[in-house]
């Protein structure tokens, strides 16, 4: 992984600013931030995986910090499929007793929690939860950035372009922020090829395939 001192002294030494005081440490975390940000929301670039541990008789959690998406929850090493409130409702329509527990073996999303039915019933199993993620703010020189490391070069492209037009030289910012957009553009094509997708704007779902499935009720 990149990190911030990496990327800066790419983009000084491409704009022949090494050295030069009128850009400081802090103008390039709040870059950097920028274009990982831009990269996360517009191509997912950053994957994590957090781990936590049920709580018998706890339906909801908690979605990791950073996330921006969830891609994949698995329970005790079990993958969990993903269902909307309306098919929770039409299976649990036919009984009163909602709050069984037992193995849970689906999962909605609400309000940056995910809920999981049955309800569990032991505590201490791992769930693993797969997301996409936000960057964190960069606050030390020698951190490792959350983009992977084959976009450091598109970083430091969107840090001379800014470079550029804070300097007042908007024909040269204009540039890079054109080489910018490319690589914009690339880096979506890029992440939908790596999954396996029929186009840039969609993230194919694991989950979406025919299933059948028990909540094991109790």
């Amino acid at each position: 992984m990149a990190t911030p001192s990496q990327v800066q002294a790419d983009a000084r030494r491409k704009y022949n600013a090494t050295g030069d005081t009128f850009f400081v440490d802090d103008d390039f975390y709040d870059l950097i931030y920028e274009a990982e940000t831009i990269l996360a929301e517009e191509a997912l670039v950053i994957e994590k995986m957090y781990e936590s541990t049920s709580v018998a008789n706890q339906r909801a959690y908690a979605w990791p910090t950073l996330a921006m998406a969830i891609k994949r929850i698995e329970y005790d090493g079990s993958k969990l499929i993903y269902s909307t409130f309306r098919q929770d409702d039409q299976e649990t329509i036919s009984t009163t007793d909602t709050t069984s527990s037992g193995t849970p073996t689906i999962y909605q999303l609400w309000e940056r929690n995910f809920y999981l039915r049955v309800i569990p019933d032991t505590s201490a199993l791992v769930i693993k939860v797969f997301t996409y993620d936000r960057p964190n703010l960069q606050s030390s020189p020698t951190s490792n950035l959350d983009t992977p490391e084959h976009y450091r070069k598109d970083i430091v492209t969107y840090c001379v372009a800014n470079m550029a037009m804070k300097d007042g030289n908007t024909a040269v910012g204009q540039q890079y922020f054109n080489r910018w957009d490319l690589a914009v553009k690339r880096a979506i094509r890029w992440q939908a090829k790596s999954r396996g997708v029929d186009g840039p704007k969609r993230v194919k779902n694991v989950d979406e395939l025919p299933q059948s499935y028990s909540y094991g009720l109790i």
